[in-house]
């Protein structure tokens, strides 16, 4: 079964939540696929306040610049420190897992996914940066695997591999 087509079974089931734009109008030049419970979280809450429902807003407003088609920064291989780049392919490469690194304001917030083809994000998973410690720690190694129980819980197939960054992205900028 292709990845297409499994995308297509779950959203059916209401597995995945095909996110549609904030605002009406916007253009669908990319697509994004979310869990229902991250879709939910990112869309309605529950927020714990009015600075968590503001925080959430941000990476909403991340989203629809992504879907819209926006310029996408995404960092340097190999992993540069102290990048502000918007998503970044997770070492080891092969794993073709990467994360939107959604860093203003604090806390940074995290959402693990893969493409399923070029400009369509498969996002399952997300934590807040400050409880992932370093990267490549425990509780970093703990997330990832996590993020992969969740990939073969919903697929039978790999998502796609191919050249950094324009077989993922198009209109991708890589920062230094």
């Amino acid at each position: 079964m292709l990845i297409e087509d499994e995308i297509k079974n779950h959203c059916e089931s209401g597995r995945l939540v095909l996110l549609a734009p904030a605002f009406p109008g916007l253009r669908r030049r990319r697509s994004v696929y979310l869990t229902r419970t991250l879709h939910a979280t990112l869309t309605v809450g529950p927020w714990l306040d009015r600075k968590d429902e503001e925080r959430w807003g941000e990476l909403r407003y991340w989203f629809d610049r992504f879907i819209d088609g926006g310029r996408i920064y995404v960092r340097e291989r190999p992993r540069a420190k102290k990048s502000t780049a918007d998503m970044a392919q997770l070492e080891p490469w092969s794993d073709e897992i990467w994360e939107i690194r959604s860093i203003d304001p604090k806390p940074s917030i995290r959402v693990f996914g893969s493409f399923a083809g070029q400009d369509v994000f498969v996002g399952l998973t997300w934590s807040f940066r400050k409880d992932l410690n370093g990267y490549g720690g425990p509780k970093w190694q703990s997330a990832i695997a996590a993020y992969k129980r969740e990939w073969k819980s919903f697929f039978n197939c790999a998502s796609i591999s191919g050249g950094y960054p324009g077989d993922y992205l198009t209109n991708a900028v890589v920062l230094d």
